[in-house]
């Protein structure tokens, strides 16, 4: 048990915001993640980090914890419940018009050997949990549409959170660009750069600094 527990920090790590899954309190989809506890040890879970897309800071959430069914899906069993917990999100990045807030809940948990099942609930306007399809741990992301039956996910993703027994630095905020209103620039002509890009786009601030012009010093060039 404690700091240095094989099941400690276990989870899956971001893959660039690849994707989201809804967990905004009252709202139709439940969703959850599994996680494990080695045989013959305990795990005091006292930090619990992941990553959410949401409307807004996040400032409260409710974390459902279930025993796994025997089969690699959550069961009817529910063995811990926190509401309304305080925690501490840092904006890390942006994805999809939402930013991204790294989430850090300070928890005293502790799990006894086997398979468990968490289903975390955000009380934001919009929130999404963020998903990778490069995670490993255990099964699936597993979600509940209307109270229904868990079914795993079919684009085969993970959930992105670690369990810390030993509670980690949060880091500091990105500052990010935020547009109410973007009016795209559609072609950029200049000495040997003909570029052309779509009206439409998610991203706020493009990349192109790929693109290489060719000019002489003490020349002008029409723009």
């Amino acid at each position: 048990t404690g700091g240095s527990d094989v099941d400690c920090d276990q989870g899956d790590d971001s893959n660039a915001f690849e994707n989201g899954y809804n967990i905004t309190a009252g709202g139709t989809y439940r969703n959850a993640d599994d996680f494990f506890v080695s045989a013959g040890n305990t795990l005091n879970v006292q930090q619990i980090e992941l990553n959410i897309m949401a409307s807004g800071p996040v400032s409260t959430m409710d974390f459902i914890f279930y025993e796994d069914n025997g089969s690699g899906a959550p069961s009817a069993t529910i063995v811990e419940t926190l509401t309304n917990v305080s925690v501490e999100s840092v904006a890390i990045g942006s994805q999809f018009g939402y930013t991204v807030y790294g989430v850090f809940v300070d928890v005293d948990l502790s799990f006894t050997e086997g398979a468990y099942w968490m289903q975390p609930v955000a009380h934001v306007g919009t929130a999404f949990w963020e998903t990778t399809s490069a995670g490993t741990l255990g099964q699936y992301i597993h979600t509940s549409e209307s109270n229904g039956p868990w079914v795993a996910d079919e684009d085969m993703s993970h959930g992105v959170f670690k369990l810390h027994c030993e509670p980690v630095d949060i880091p500091e905020e990105q500052c990010l660009l935020g547009f109410d209103y973007v009016e795209a620039i559609t072609r950029v002509i200049v000495a040997d750069i003909d570029n052309t890009s779509p009206a439409v786009s998610t991203i706020e601030l493009e990349d192109f600094t790929s693109i290489e012009g060719h000019v002489a010093a003490g020349e002008s060039y029409p723009i």
